[in-house]
């Protein structure tokens, strides 16, 4: 009985993951096509676009769900007799999924959009994703403990990552600012030990984001 209601909990999780990543693809494709559009660019530029439509996109889907989901997913499914664990768990299984999904998809984009492999790579994507999942979970925290104050950290995050998306996209030189500045610093020898630092940076976040959204999780 306690397998089945987990493995149900648990597919439930993984049938939301799904939805959120066809949700983010498809928004990144029509964000691409009409920047197209506006630039008066050719279509064949759309693919350019990508990786970093893509980033943005799905950074807002996990950080909006991450920050919310709790609040949402918890008062459902205790009421349909799932235990808070099993909750915790399913969140934390639609994450992961959503994640490594997502930079599948943005690893093949990339390479289509920059076959010599001068964008940010996968490490510093995942280490980007990883870090807003757990300041999410963090904002997901305060917004349970001062209400209202919520809808300034989901502006207040949103706006953030909109600047991110627009300093990528926006520079003289066409390559982005971000994607310069991350090349410039991850050159040469320090590439793969900076990225792992920025990894190991954005999976601490995370980790003290999920283990401050669990003592939240018998509130709800």
């Amino acid at each position: 009985m306690r397998l089945g209601c987990l493995g149900r909990t648990l597919r439930f999780f993984v049938r939301i993951a799904q939805r959120y990543v066809l949700f983010s693809a498809a928004l990144s494709t029509l964000m691409a096509f009409y920047m197209c559009l506006v630039n008066g660019n050719h279509l064949n530029e759309i693919i350019k676009l990508m990786p970093a439509a893509l980033f943005y996109y799905s950074a807002v889907v996990l950080f909006v769900s991450g920050m919310s989901g709790g609040q949402q997913w918890y008062p459902i499914l205790v009421s349909f007799g799932c235990i808070r664990r099993d909750v915790w768990l399913g969140i934390l299984l639609l994450e992961t999924l959503f994640i490594a999904e997502i930079l599948v998809i943005y690893e093949i984009v990339a390479g289509f959009a920059d076959p010599a492999g001068q964008g940010a790579g996968a490490l510093l994507i995942l280490a980007g994703y990883l870090a807003v999942e757990g300041l999410a979970k963090l904002a997901g925290v305060a917004a349970l403990k001062w209400g209202r104050m919520s809808f300034f950290l989901l502006a207040a995050g949103v706006f953030v990552l909109s600047i991110v998306f627009a300093l990528w996209i926006v520079s003289a030189d066409g390559e982005g600012l971000i994607v310069s500045f991350v090349n410039s610093l991850m050159e040469g020898r320090a590439s793969l030990n900076g990225q792992c630092a920025a990894v190991f940076a954005g999976a601490a976040v995370c980790i003290v984001g999920n283990a401050a959204s669990w003592p939240n999780a018998k509130k709800l």
